[in-house]
């Protein structure tokens, strides 16, 4: 049980008010002297020991070992106010109920005692006030402004001071009604000029700092529906790249338009910007359905995308496929291959000159940023007289470098404005840092001698992190107090839009590895404690869980640790398979496999796990349609040496069997089965035995080979049992329609009863299935009007169910029963339709499923052309022999085939052929 004092004061079910204020006191403020705590709680009372010796017993019988000791007492048990100042971000909003001891009867306490719970209030809720501004930085506008209002209506705070007006004012809207209060309420505490004096010139809507030429760029290219669609934002790290398109992202919303904020940094292939996109949306990462969520005028802000392959081709592509969507993208990197309207290098903030007067050094946008931060740690500098020299000499020796300046200004926490000066001065006689980032090195340095060990010991192990869950920090051995402190410093920064995960900045990662050099044995226990963290996590459950995806970078990280420690298994690898598989990622899956069997080979890692890492390399490659990469993997590994293990070859075999069937290149398929089936036979594994069977009966009825589909099938019997699932059975009563001699009336009966009992599991899809099966049954027994009664009952379940596979499949039955029934006419309309569907999505085995039903009538009807089309289908290596040989037949001799054509073009001539 919790002690509870904010929004009232209770615990559990005790609610006197008098112990528990000595509770709340002694949870605050730790152990206390009995005479103390009689004195403030009970200063009139005659006997004040007997006062408290009452209360005391009267808190111990409610709350047990909770009170601990004699004298001095002390509280042990939980309490929300401690929780709440152990919270980050909007969890600190989450956990304030309302104010410190809110309503409590404070009356016949000692007037000390009413102060300090007026401080505690201010304390606990100036804490969540600077949290939940913190977090709201990261948001998008919209949110942003509405949790800084929140933050600044915060009941139980104090009188808003000027530097928290300011940080609120960051985050409104412009024009809205709560900017206009706060700036009010700014010039009665500081003056008509406070805004000058401490923020410099700043841009438009009062926000950012020396930035404002740059906003109105953005802001007109957004605005301009004739511009190129894309927008770049470069510059060396520290640079405030984020910060702008955060700024512009604001303005935009302000105007009443839709805005989308994605953290990019990290990811490296578009499949995961657009699975990105589409959790930002609240929805599926398919073009279709970012279509619906993004609409013309949407800004999106791509943020840091440095790492991603390929982004000037995906951003043309994107561009096709949503239109009217603007795209800002901050990067450190050029792209000349995006099709970008403007780029935008930023470099430091405007400095004053050397002989600048101190109105002109305060208005310096750098000035102004380095005073600004300055107010956060020190109140008694005016940055007037001596020290506006100092001043002027700080940020031109910065090179206005925004971080840099944040960093040399936090610094003022441990020594004046003279001593930064002289720390900047000796790093630059050094001469370190090139063009772009000499200002930032300047003020590393020096920054990092003043932080403490624990805090430097923090920053070390956190530079091994892609980045952190600030509550998985205790488990990593990081205390709060020193993320608290590098939060401070700027060491750490919190950077993905509405979460509370915190990342050294890039800007430092260099410099930080460059100390991390001389600390390798702290680095290795770092690195070791960290891969055990997050293999802990990957190992523990569904590979899809959401905190698996939040920490993928840093179990990626973990794991290429672990190798040369030899804790990396094939469990564990089978286990990040399935999770880029079950995401929907396989592309960056594949990249992040091929490093992993990379380095496992450097390492010289067991069999298994090379091996493990080598099939699931080939397997997401031809999940991600990479099928000539997919291809080229298998064959080299069934060439080496970790082939000579059966269980390795047996799957690898399956895969290049997949990766056949994919290519078009069933009957090779087919055979690649027979050896996995072999081999899995051998092996005694029952399950790949059944799967390489049902997988292998598709082939061979796909090339036509009745015979061995008849051998094999009675094989197969115990996998389409009474218990086995319906798809299962479903599939059984297809196979048998493609055995030597089909029972065509038992085909029909058992349709019949599987049909029944996908109407009682409302089972639109299979429902589809089995009625063109049936139907097909029916066809060949010469009842073509009950099959094309079925075929049209089948198409409309199927578009019930939205399966587009099934209606093609009932169209083109359809199409035979019409032919069959003496109805051409007919016949050629419904094979038009056929092919209109295909055309929405090519498909050569479709497309060749259509060409048989209809190659007699156009044989007829269109010699030349159709014998053209057929030439052309017959020279692509996917169309298996016996269906090549019953199309042949429609080829008018020395026909020439022309150039390979693509499927979309050779439906497009089946189309105009039908009519």
């Amino acid at each position: 049980m919790t002690l509870q004092t904010l929004g009232g004061l209770h615990f559990h079910t005790f609610r006197r008010v008098k112990p528990l204020l000595l509770a709340a006191y002694l949870a605050l403020e730790g152990p206390t002297a009995r005479r103390a705590l009689s004195e403030l709680l009970w200063p009139q009372a005659r006997q004040p020991d007997s006062s408290l010796r009452v209360a005391l017993h009267a808190l111990r019988e409610a709350a047990g070992a909770a009170v601990h000791g004699d004298d001095p007492l002390a509280w042990t048990g939980p309490c929300d106010a401690l929780t709440l100042l152990s919270a980050r971000g909007l969890a600190a909003l989450h956990a304030y109920p309302g104010p410190f001891l809110h309503g409590a009867d404070l009356s016949g306490t000692l007037p000390e005692f009413e102060d300090w719970v007026l401080a505690q209030r201010e304390r606990l809720a100036l804490h969540v006030q600077l949290e939940t501004l913190r977090a709201a930085a990261g948001l998008d506008p919209g949110a942003a402004a509405h949790h800084a209002e929140l933050a600044y209506r915060l009941p139980g705070a104090a009188a808003a001071t000027p530097d928290l007006l300011r940080q609120v004012l960051a985050l409104t809207l412009p024009g809205s009604a709560l900017e206009a209060e706060l700036r009010a309420e700014l010039a009665d505490l500081t003056g008509p000029d406070g805004e000058q004096r401490d923020g410099g010139h700043v841009s438009a809507g009062g926000r950012l700092l020396g930035r404002s030429a740059e906003v109105g760029r953005l802001l007109a290219w957004a605005a301009d529906p004739q511009a190129a669609p894309v927008a770049l934002i470069t510059g060396p790290p520290g640079i405030g790249k984020s910060a702008l398109g955060r700024e512009v992202l604001r303005e935009w919303h302000a105007l009443g338009r839709p805005v989308t904020h994605l953290s990019a940094q990290g990811l490296h292939h578009p499949s995961e910007v657009q699975e990105g996109l589409a959790g930002a949306q609240g929805g599926p990462g398919g073009w279709a359905e970012l279509r619906t969520a993004l609409g013309p005028g949407t800004l999106v802000l791509l943020d840091g995308p440095d790492d991603l392959v390929d982004l000037g081709r995906w951003l043309t592509a994107a561009a096709a496929q949503l239109p009217g969507v603007r795209w800002l993208v901050s990067t450190r990197l050029p792209r000349p291959d995006a099709p970008a309207a403007l780029t935008l290098h930023l470099g430091g903030l405007p400095c004053p000159a050397p002989d600048a007067t101190e109105p002109e050094l305060h208005a310096s946008p750098a000035a102004a940023l380095f005073m600004r931060e300055a107010a956060r740690v020190r109140r008694d500098l005016n940055f007037s007289g001596p020290d506006a020299a100092l001043l002027s000499g700080i940020v031109r020796r910065l090179e206005g470098h925004p971080l840099a300046l944040t960093l040399a200004a936090s610094w003022l926490g441990r020594e004046g404005l003279a001593d930064v000066h002289a720390r900047i001065l000796r790093e630059a006689g050094l001469g370190a840092g090139a063009d772009g980032d000499r200002g930032l090195l300047l003020a590393a340095r020096p920054a990092w001698a003043l932080l403490g060990g624990p805090e430097r010991e923090a920053a070390l192990k956190l530079s091994v992190f892609a980045d952190l869950d600030p509550h998985d920090a205790a488990q990593l051995g990081i205390p709060d107090a020193a993320l608290d402190a590098l939060l401070a410093r700027a060491f750490l920064e919190a950077y993905r839009p509405g979460s509370d995960r915190l990342r050294v900045p890039a800007a430092l990662t260099p410099f930080l590895r460059e100390v991390a050099a001389a600390h390798p044995a702290l680095v290795r226990t770092a690195e070791r404690d960290h891969a055990r963290h997050y293999l802990t996590l990957l190992g523990g459950g569904a590979p899809t869980r959401p905190e698996v995806a939040a920490d993928l970078g840093n179990i990626v990280r973990a794991l290429h640790a672990a190798i040369s420690s030899g804790e990396v298994t094939p469990a564990l690898l089978n286990q990040l398979m399935a999770h880029y598989l079950g995401r929907g990622t396989a592309e960056s899956g594949t990249d992040v496999f091929q490093q992993l069997s990379d380095a496992l080979e450097d390492a010289g890692a067991p069999a298994d796990t090379q091996a493990t890492a080598a099939i699931c390399t080939m397997w997401l490659a031809q999940s991600a349609e990479r099928l000539l990469d997919a291809q080229t993997l298998a064959g080299r590994f069934l060439q080496g040496p970790l082939a000579d293990d059966p269980g390795h070859r047996m799957r690898a075999l399956n895969t290049l069997a997949v990766i056949r069937q994919k290519q078009g290149r069933t009957r090779v398929a087919a055979g690649l089965l027979e050896q996995a089936l072999a081999l899995a036979q051998a092996l005694n594994d029952p399950g790949r035995e059944q799967m390489y069977l049902m997988n292998l009966l598709i082939a061979l009825v796909k090339v036509g080979d009745a015979a061995r589909v008849t051998e094999l099938l009675p094989r197969a019997a115990p996998l389409f049992g009474p218990g086995a699932p319906l798809q299962v059975r479903v599939k059984n009563l297809w196979l048998k329609l493609h055995v030597t001699a089909p029972d065509h009336a038992g085909i029909v009966q058992q349709a019949a009863a599987l049909l029944e009992e996908a109407r009682a599991a409302h089972d639109l899809d299979h429902q589809a299935q089995i009625l063109v099966f049936q139907g097909m049954a029916l066809l060949a027994q010469g009842e073509a009007r009950r099959a094309q009664a079925q075929f049209q009952a089948a198409r409309r379940l199927a578009e019930q169910a939205e399966s587009p596979e099934w209606v093609i499949n009932a169209l083109t039955m359809e199409t035979e029963a019409l032919y069959a029934l003496g109805r051409t006419p007919q016949a050629r309309a419904c094979a038009a339709q056929a092919v209109d569907r295909i055309l929405a999505q090519p498909s050569f085995e479709n497309l060749v499923e259509v060409l048989q039903r209809v190659a007699p009538d156009l044989t007829a009807r269109h010699p030349e052309a159709f014998g053209t089309l057929v030439a052309a289908v017959c020279q692509d290596e996917r169309l298996d022999h016996g269906t090549a040989r019953t199309l042949v037949a429609h080829q008018r001799p020395g026909m020439e085939a022309g150039p390979p054509r693509s499927e979309a073009a050779l439906l497009a001539d089946l189309r105009h052929l039908l009519g």
